[in-house]
């Protein structure tokens, strides 16, 4: 019984059969993952069911191709470097972008390598088993059964485990006999066939169920890249009949302070699209967030998922006469720890709004250096061969009622259009705005024209809160609105180019060298240029005095003409006196 059981697990050993067994389990021992390549998984495993292969053989090369995966792993990635963006390059990107060959993960550089390396193991390994059995065969063939030389050559343990293997019986001269007849033998194990249909029935009946861990797989590996640091997720349920999706126990550590949630929500409710995740696209028409918080501590600290943003300084140039220059040092007494949060926000936009041009090769060797400093080998990615629709798109975001908790529990509101892992082959550009319920503050990212406009609005800022932050604040008292405006670069270079109004309201402003003054309303232009995280804030001379002449300060203003003629000669003097209509 056991025996029959065994024959019927090993299938007819042939040439063809042993070569097929090894072949198939070399490549499924180097690319076997569930995560990035599921379909390439199960096919692999259909196909060793369905032909007439012995099984044995191919998971004792499966078990020992993974092995070697291990310690091969680089090699699988320049492997699949060579195939993906080498002569082969169009073959694989029809596979990475085409409906089911998207599931099998060949965008994956160690996956598309390790498929060939996974081929030739397997290859190799099946010629040498070949070679064994032939030679065993010829053996047996030119003795006589029973005799002294046939029982000398049966009892040597290496023939014995090679018959078990290869025959499922002990090593015999009939069995030899009939090895000899056979080159390819039947192909098909009929109750394999069998069983592998009943495994795709049940794939496609359980659809449903089984896309629900893939989604929330594939969802919270695509927030960690954009996030930067843990992401958290209860389960994911999907209703393909329906076309919706639910998202539990959602949970986004903030990468500049782990111990708290940037997001955390109870449940997210969403509409899918079903028919792109044959092709490893999530598409989600529209998702909406009832309640969610931010600022909430977390049970256990999160954990940075890559290397954190590095600041960079804003490029060297000359400051125009009447113009000056001050950086965030200047200003800010914790300048470095907003150097950090700017780096982290300059990050976000850049993924949030793309590249306009495609990757450099010298891009691409930075972007895929950087992918396996932060994740490894194994999930380098070719990106850039993904083609017609982006990875993850979110078509439309409602959150409603974000209570963040670093701002006092204000209730926040976010709408989103076309949020996407791959903003050029959006439908349309990003627009994100956030928003408080009761106006005091308002960010917006993004335009239909553009996709590179900036915006951010702050009101009724307490005058002395500025002062604490500040490392020389003019500001006592009263209220401060904030207006910025303009134009960000992305592509990597994080350039700004803003118009920053700052709104005194019932405000004290105490300059060097003047009595306190009372000013109800004063608006101070201000430019701010450079990099995101470094910028440069520009106040010209000419500006400060329209602004407090318009704020009836006119004494203020002439010292500011004076102490312009003292840094910048008669002529800016003359200028401004002119301005403020004679001395």
């Amino acid at each position: 019984m056991i025996r029959s059981i065994g024959k019927a697990l090993l299938g007819q050993a042939t040439p063809f059969q042993i070569r097929a067994s090894t072949v198939l389990g070399g490549a499924l021992g180097f690319t076997a993952d569930l995560e990035r390549a599921p379909a390439l998984t199960v096919g692999l495993v259909v196909v060793v069911l369905v032909l007439n292969t012995n099984i044995w053989l191919a998971t004792i090369a499966a078990l020992g191709g993974a092995a070697l995966n291990l310690l091969l792993l680089p090699a699988s990635f320049h492997v699949g470097r060579f195939l993906l963006d080498g002569p082969t390059q169009g073959l694989f990107e029809t596979l990475v972008n085409a409906p089911v060959t998207a599931l099998c993960g060949f965008e994956y550089y160690a996956i598309t390598g390790g498929l060939a390396l996974g081929l030739a193991f397997g290859w190799i390994l099946g010629s040498l088993l070949t070679r064994l059995v032939r030679r065993t065969r010829e053996a047996f063939l030119s003795l006589e059964a029973g005799s002294e030389r046939f029982r000398a050559i049966a009892s040597k343990r290496r023939v014995k485990v090679a018959s078990w293997l290869v025959l499922g019986a002990a090593p015999s001269r009939e069995a030899y006999e009939k090895l000899a007849t056979r080159r390819v033998g039947n192909p098909v194990r009929i109750w394999g066939a069998g069983l592998a249909i009943a495994i795709v029935v049940a794939i496609f009946l359980l659809a449903g169920f089984l896309a629900g861990p893939y989604l929330g797989s594939k969802l919270r590996a695509g927030l960690e890249r954009v996030n930067g640091a843990t992401v958290d997720l209860a389960g994911a349920t999907i209703d393909l009949g329906k076309g919706g999706a639910s998202l539990d126990g959602l949970a986004m550590a903030d990468p500049n302070d782990l111990p708290t949630d940037l997001f955390r929500t109870v449940k997210l409710e969403a509409n899918l699209s079903g028919k792109d995740l044959l092709r490893r696209r999530l598409r989600f028409d529209r998702i909406v967030v009832d309640f969610a918080q931010s600022g909430v501590r977390r049970d256990a600290p999160g954990r940075r998922t890559g290397t954190a943003p590095t600041p960079q300084d804003a490029p060297p140039g000359e400051t125009p006469p009447g113009e000056e220059y001050r950086t965030v040092d200047d200003y800010l007494k914790e300048a470095e720890a907003w150097r950090d949060r700017l780096a982290q926000l300059r990050s976000w936009l850049e993924k949030f709004a793309g590249s306009d041009k495609p990757e450099s090769k010298e891009k691409l060797e930075e972007r895929l250096r950087r992918e396996i400093r932060e994740r490894g080998y194994a999930w380098a990615a070719a990106e850039h061969l993904v083609r017609g629709a982006p990875t993850i798109l979110v078509s439309e975001l409602r959150i409603e009622r974000l209570e963040a908790l670093q701002l006092g529990g204000k209730q926040m509101n976010i709408v989103g259009t076309n949020l996407s892992t791959h903003p050029s082959l959006s439908p349309g550009p990003p627009h994100l705005v956030v928003q408080a319920e009761d106006g005091s503050i308002r960010f917006e990212v993004g335009s239909a024209e553009t996709g590179r406009a900036l915006s951010f609005a702050l009101k009724g800022i307490e005058g002395d809160a500025i002062g604490r932050a500040l490392v020389a604040s003019p500001v006592r008292g009263g209220k401060v609105d904030v207006s910025l405006k303009g134009r960000w670069e992305g592509s990597g270079t994080g350039g700004v180019d803003l118009k920053l109004d700052t709104t005194l309201l019932g405000t004290t402003l105490v300059v060097p060298g003047t009595k306190e003054q009372r000013i109800e309303r004063l608006v101070l232009p201000l430019a701010v240029r450079g990099t995101l995280e470094d910028p440069r804030v520009l106040l010209r001379d000419e500006d400060l005095t329209k602004a407090l002449v318009a704020a009836g300060q006119k004494e203020l203003a002439r010292k500011l003409a004076d102490e312009a003629g003292k840094r910048l000669g008669d002529d800016a003097k003359k200028a401004l006196e002119g301005f403020l209509g004679g001395k």
